[in-house]
């Protein structure tokens, strides 16, 4: 779920070293569900640059919205 892509991605960048940033935004860092929102804010302004900073979030964003988009058809 979403705790477990969050976790993903600050793993990820704990082994980059270079990379600056766990979360998406500093309030991000608030809780998981600042988290998401933040995450989703970016996910439909600058989904590159989400992709760049947390990408198990990206794929999570885009695996849900494809499911959702999928539900909302029918």
């Amino acid at each position: 779920g979403w705790r477990d892509a969050v976790l993903a991605d600050i793993e990820l960048a704990k082994a980059n070293r270079g990379r600056a940033q766990m979360y998406p935004t500093e309030y991000a860092k608030t809780n998981l569900k600042e988290d998401f929102a933040e995450s989703m804010a970016m996910f439909l302004t600058d989904r590159r640059k989400l992709k760049e900073i947390a990408p198990n979030r990206e794929r999570y964003l885009h695996n849900l919205t494809k499911m959702l988009n999928n539900k909302l058809r029918y």
